[in-house]
């Protein structure tokens, strides 16, 4: 018996100091991760997981405010909040929907709210992630239970760290830390306990596979409509039209002018079954005279192309259903007209006793289409000079000719004839005179 006493002892010192270890062992697995929360650069500090009816940012919705707390901007296109956490390799959703955050940047050390709708939180208890554009957990929150008119706020301890409570909203602003709400809208019932959020730790950072999708070739994609000579406050697009009986997506495909021009234009974009898809042009790209319109998939092959040889102002080039291509009204986004089976030449061809002229008053004409004219119109003009020449001394007549009237034994109808033929040649050469005159106008 005189053993028994010293192993109870032993007993006991053990127990203390395995209680005095539990005790400071809770102690530092709180502290570390309101320390880690506090010093992100970009953090969750406020959530209203129940629909604020006091909003006038979010009205009758739920929503979460985040906060910069670096020196820097950041840039949250694509970023996410989620509640349970998917699986964003196999996009397989755990709860709601993840909401992608998009056109929104964060300037330092300033909050910025998204709007989650009106049920994206359980009011039973959720999670709530904020996750970033190449899928890493930035920081996470685990909460008990929603509460009408009530925020979870980020706040200061009294062991000058930080933990969520519940707060009065304050979105945009600082938040509410003076007071506890539930213990003065309960004040009058004093057995009432305030729940104490539940405090987790800001996980590590983890890396989530970005699924990958395989950019596919359609062949048979027409480019159907392009806008090279826009307004002054308009850009240049492009209209392509998805001849496919599902909805196609072009991945890292490009627009391009003619080869060695411009620096082509990479996009990605669907377009649904049998529609059309009009891409505005981030730069301008086309010549306003000659120049080509392509559509390259992602290793810059050709899929389709508009081929133009001059532009007008405000109006596009565009394919029709006959494949035919003709300048024309724009028709954006909707089904083209049908171009006439035969293009008139804008250049004026005029034949005339086997004579061209040519006009050059058309003020669409490039000065290198003037130039050939005005050559054209010189050989013409050389051509009847020669024959006004020519016309004069066709004849060579003897003294004995008078007006074609032989005096020697031809007959007088051999006369007449001549006579005739002559008439017809001052006829001739006076027509011809005319037409020199006219085309030295034109010139």
């Amino acid at each position: 018996m005189s053993k028994a006493k010293p192993n109870k002892q032993k007993l006991r010192i053990l127990l203390i100091l395995l209680a005095i270890t539990l005790f400071f062992f809770n102690q530092t697995t709180v502290k570390p991760q309101t320390e880690e929360r506090t010093k992100a650069p970009l953090i969750i500090n406020e959530f209203m997981p129940k629909k604020d009816s006091n909003s006038t940012i979010c009205p009758n919705q739920e929503w979460v405010e985040l906060y910069n707390n670096s020196e820097t901007e950041i840039d949250l296109n694509n970023y996410l909040i989620d509640d349970l956490l998917d699986d964003f390799s196999t996009n397989q959703t755990n709860g709601s929907s993840a909401k992608i955050l998009t056109d929104k940047t964060i300037q330092p050390k300033s909050f910025v709210v998204f709007c989650l709708g009106a049920s994206f939180l359980n009011d039973s208890g959720d999670e709530i992630n904020l996750v970033s554009n190449e899928y890493q957990i930035l920081d996470s929150y685990q909460f008990d239970k929603a509460y009408d008119n009530l925020s979870y706020s980020l706040c200061p301890t009294s062991d000058s760290s930080y933990s969520f409570m519940l707060a009065t909203p304050s979105a945009e602003a600082e938040n509410n830390c003076q007071e506890d709400p539930l213990e003065s809208t309960n004040s009058t019932d004093k057995t009432t306990t305030t729940p104490t959020p539940t405090l987790t730790a800001t996980p590590t950072p983890t890396l989530i596979p970005t699924p990958t999708k395989t950019p596919v070739v359609y062949k048979d994609l027409i480019l159907s409509e392009v806008y090279p000579a826009p307004n002054s406050n308009e850009a240049e697009w492009i209209e392509l039209y998805n001849p496919y009986d599902y909805e196609v997506e072009l991945i890292n495909y490009f627009i391009d002018d003619i080869p060695q021009g411009s620096d082509p234009i990479e996009f990605t974009a669907k377009i649904k079954a049998k529609s059309y898809l009009t891409i505005d042009l981030s730069k301008n790209i086309f010549n306003n005279n000659q120049d080509t319109a392509r559509l390259l998939d992602f290793n810059q092959n050709l899929i389709s192309e508009i081929s133009y040889s001059s532009t007008v102002k405000a109006k596009s080039w565009i394919r029709d259903k006959n494949n035919r291509i003709c300048l024309s009204e724009p028709s954006k986004a909707k089904e083209n007209p049908v171009c006439p089976s035969e293009q008139t030449d804008p250049t004026q061809t005029t034949e005339e006793e086997n004579f061209t002229v040519l006009t050059t008053t058309e003020n669409n004409k490039t000065e290198a289409e003037k130039q050939t004219i005005k050559q054209t119109n010189q050989a013409t003009i050389s051509k009847i000079e020669n024959l006004l020449t020519s016309s004069f001394n066709t004849q060579t007549r003897t003294p004995s000719q008078v007006l074609g009237i032989q005096t020697n034994s031809h007959s007088i109808s051999e006369g007449i004839e001549q006579t005739v033929l002559l008439n017809s040649l001052t006829i001739l050469a006076i027509y011809i005179f005319y037409l020199w005159t006219k085309i030295k106008k034109s010139v």
